[in-house]
């Protein structure tokens, strides 16, 4: 009978531990359920691929900017209000540009018409060859390249509230100012 010498002592001892070790790298880990999840793993690492500094190929991701098509904007004019006395009349206009932001009295150019009277509740404008009786709060709007045509609630003007009632709209700053109010309350209070 033979002997088991140390050398084939050693070859089935090594022989054992590969087969171990073989069978711990074929089983799937617990902490990972499948090859979809390496796949998902490996997307959250996605932003260092595309932002590796030390790569010397990489190159700038231009991110496609939606394309915004702007209508052209429209004249706006609004009679905001008058202001008659025994010896003057004047219209006070509101608009969209700096040129239909004015006090004007009989006479006055706007808009490409004229104003050929004033009274305590409209005005007699003369646009193109056409009288037209603007009542204070309306408006005129011009569409680029058209005719000036009556606007029945002027975006620009604004109504005083009537009966006591308050506008419950705060300001930006308002607003900002009682955020942080509360977030130092919050933090003051934990």
């Amino acid at each position: 009978m033979n002997k088991p010498t140390m050398k084939s002592y050693n070859k089935l001892i090594a022989s054992a531990l590969i087969a171990f070790f073989a069978s711990l790298l074929a089983a799937p880990c617990s902490g990972q359920e499948n090859d979809r999840s390496a796949e998902t793993e490996l997307s959250a690492f996605r932003l260092i691929f595309e932002r590796n500094i030390f790569n010397p190929n990489r190159q700038k991701v231009e991110e496609e900017k939606p394309v915004v098509v702007e209508k052209p904007q429209a004249d706006e004019i609004s009679l905001v209000g008058v202001l008659v006395t025994e010896t003057q009349r004047f219209a006070f206009f509101d608009g969209s540009s700096s040129a239909y932001r004015r006090v004007l009295s009989i006479d006055a150019e706007i808009g490409g018409g004229t104003i050929e009277a004033i009274d305590s509740t409209s005005i007699k404008l003369r646009l193109n060859d056409e009288a037209l009786d603007l009542p204070v709060g309306m408006g005129l709007i011009r569409e680029e390249g058209q005719a000036w045509q009556m606007q029945n609630a002027p975006r620009r003007v604004e109504s005083k509230p009537q009966n006591n009632e308050t506008r419950t709209q705060p300001t930006p700053a308002n607003e900002l100012l009682r955020k942080l109010m509360e977030r130092r309350n919050q933090e003051q209070s934990q």
